[in-house]
């Protein structure tokens, strides 16, 4: 595995291979949930490149606090990355990718809600920086986990809006057997925390069963699912909401494929999870 951290020198080294690349973006701290993209990878591409690129993003942080406590170790990146048969390892420096940084790509409909709604700023970073990578590796395939759901919607709608020839695939979400969905951020909670964190992904199940077993409207599925979450003691509900899975926009009754979806803190920890809901048939 080769790893390199500038840019000229990783551009060198592109323009050496033949064989099609499969990229994977991150912010590092490389979990369960990273090894299922690696292995998709893997699947699609299985005489290709594995690239993946390792940076933490400060143009996508709505907080300085949140920013400098992410966890980070890259010594264990590095031999993770190698153990999952990694070819290409970019990891920069913020100095060397936002060097003279004054553009920014910025998404006007899919980011409106969820996560979107209170962090401003933040898919207009997501947006940027994948851009960015994107053009540094020139992969033909990009791989994207669905915790992240919004993300990855409006990563595939800006490679249709500025006709990137790339494929993207979308790889389902990892849990832990008590059901908390693999996060970089899961690190960071208490062991009291990280027990009763899987009520998140409990309650958005309850809201799923709820429409499935009597067909409830958008409202009583929120509303059960926020009810749920707060019988713990230690979350706090950002935000639930209900989007169609291709628009997401809200929806009042579930008529096409839908995402439950919700934000929760413990403490300053913020863990997102999501449920798809599929209409009657």
């Amino acid at each position: 595995m080769k790893t390199i951290s500038d840019i000229t020198c990783f551009r060198k080294i592109r323009k050496e291979i033949q064989k099609p690349l499969t990229l994977i973006l991150t912010m590092g701290n490389l979990h369960k949930g990273h090894f299922s993209l690696i292995k998709k990878a893997k699947a699609i591409n299985p005489q290709g490149i594995i690239g993946i690129s390792i940076f933490v993003n400060p143009l996508q942080f709505n907080s300085q606090q949140d920013y400098v406590s992410y966890p980070q170790d890259i010594d264990k990146d590095i031999e993770n990355c190698k153990k999952n048969g990694v070819d290409l390892l970019f990891n920069p420096s913020s100095a060397e990718l936002l060097k003279n940084h004054s553009i920014k790509v910025k998404e006007n409909s899919l980011s409106t809600h969820l996560c979107g709604k209170n962090r401003k700023e933040h898919f207009s970073g997501v947006c940027t920086i994948v851009l960015k990578i994107i053009n540094i590796f020139s992969p033909q395939n990009l791989i994207f986990g669905e915790k992240d759901y919004q993300q990855l919607r409006i990563i595939e709608r800006m490679i249709e809006n500025l006709n990137l020839d790339i494929k993207i695939y979308p790889c389902e979400i990892i849990r832990e057997e008590n059901g908390l969905a693999y996060s970089s951020r899961n690190h960071l909670l208490s062991a009291e925390q990280k027990k009763d964190a899987p009520i998140i992904y409990q309650s958005l199940l309850a809201g799923k069963d709820l429409f499935e077993e009597k067909g409830a409207s958008c409202k009583e599925i929120i509303e059960q699912t926020k009810n749920s979450i707060k019988k713990s003691k230690l979350a706090k509900i950002e935000y639930i909401e209900i989007v169609t899975c291709e628009e997401l926009q809200p929806t009042d009754f579930i008529r096409e494929p839908c995402l439950l979806a919700t934000a929760v803190y413990y403490d300053n920890v913020r863990l997102i999870d999501n449920i798809k809901i599929y209409p009657s048939k």
